[in-house]
C-alpha cells in the first residue's frame, strides 16, 4: 500500500525513529510527538481509503456489432448503484467506473489494454479471448484482479498461473461438455463470422474442447454473404459426424446454414 510518494513501511519505520529520538525531551514531549505522529498516520490511512475503486469496463463497444448494443454505460452505472447500496460493504469505500474501448483486432486491442495500466484499479473484461492470457499475466503484474465474463480459455483456470483472474460466469466450456455428456454426442464443429474476435474466438473454443478430449471435426468462419455461406455449408456436411455446432450470435446467416445442415444428417 502506498500513501503519496511514501510506501507505508517507510511511514512506519519514521514513526518507530521519532518515537526513539523523542525520548531525549522528556516523557511528557515524548507522548506528545508519537500522538501526533499516530494522528499523521490515521488520517493518511483515510485519506487511502477514501479513495474510489475504479472499475474499468473493457469490450469492443464501438467496433462490433453485436457488442454496440450492450449500453456498458448503463450496466456500469446500475450496478455501481446496486453496490453503493449494499449494506454489507465497507461504507469508506466508494466505486467509479471508467467504459475502456477494445479494438476488435487482436494486437490493437492488447495494445490498448496495455495503456489502460493506470486508468483503473480493476477490470471487468476483456471480451476478446484472443489476448486474456496476456491481459492475465499483465493483471498479475499490476496486482489488479481481471473479471472476464468472456475468456473461454482453459489455461486461466490454473490459479497459480493466474492469481488475480476470475470468472464472473461458470465456464462456457465446461456447460458445453455437460450438455454433450449428457446427450453422449462426441463430434462438434465451431463456426464464426470473419471478424478478428470471433475468429480467435471459435479457436479457443476448439482448443477447451478438445482440451476435455472431444474431437472438434471444423473450425471455420464465414463473412455475411451467400457464397461463404454456402462454403461453410458444404464444409459442415462433409465433416465426419457432426452433432453439434458452436456459432458466435453475430451471424445469424451461419447460425440458420449450420441447423439445416445438422438436420440433414
Amino acid at each position: 500500500m502506498f500513501l503519496g510518494p511514501w510506501p507505508f513501511s517507510h511511514l512506519l519505520s519514521w514513526f518507530a525513529v521519532s518515537s526513539r529520538l523523542s525520548g531525549h525531551h522528556g516523557l511528557a514531549s515524548s507522548k506528545l510527538v508519537q500522538y501526533m505522529c499516530l494522528l499523521v498516520l490515521l488520517s493518511l490511512l483515510r485519506c487511502v481509503q477514501a479513495l474510489p475503486y475504479k472499475i474499468g469496463v473493457i469490450g469492443p463497444w464501438t467496433c462490433d456489432p453485436f457488442f454496440s448494443k450492450a449500453l456498458p454505460e448503463v450496466a456500469a452505472g446500475l450496478a455501481i448503484e446496486r453496490i453503493s447500496r449494499d449494506v454489507s460493504f465497507d461504507r469508506s469505500h466508494s466505486f467509479e467506473y471508467v467504459i475502456l474501448n477494445e479494438d476488435c483486432q487482436t494486437s490493437k486491442a492488447l495494445s490498448s489494454f496495455i495503456s489502460h495500466q493506470q486508468m483503473a484499479s480493476g477490470f471487468v473484461g476483456p471480451a476478446n479471448p484472443g489476448y486474456c492470457e496476456a491481459a492475465s499475466l499483465l493483471g498479475s503484474s499490476w496486482d489488479k484482479g481481471i473479471f472476464s465474463w468472456a475468456c473461454v480459455n482453459h489455461e486461466l483456470d490454473n490459479k497459480h498461473s493466474h492469481p488475480t483472474f476470475s470468472r464472473t460466469l461458470p465456464s462456457p466450456i465446461r456447460v458445453l461438455v455437460t450438455v454433450m455428456k449428457y446427450f453422449q454426442w462426441a463430434h462438434a464443429g465451431v463456426i464464426s463470422s470473419d471478424e478478428d474476435i470471433w475468429v480467435h474466438t471459435a479457436n479457443r473454443v476448439s482448443s477447451a474442447l478438445q482440451s476435455h478430449g472431444l474431437p472438434v471435426g471444423v473450425v471455420l468462419s464465414t463473412g455475411q454473404d451467400s457464397q461463404s455461406i454456402q462454403k461453410a455449408l458444404q464444409r459442415i456436411r462433409q465433416a465426419d459426424r457432426i452433432r453439434m455446432a458452436v456459432i458466435d450470435e453475430n451471424n445469424a446467416h451461419c447460425q440458420t446454414a449450420a441447423t439445416l445442415s445438422l438436420q440433414d444428417l
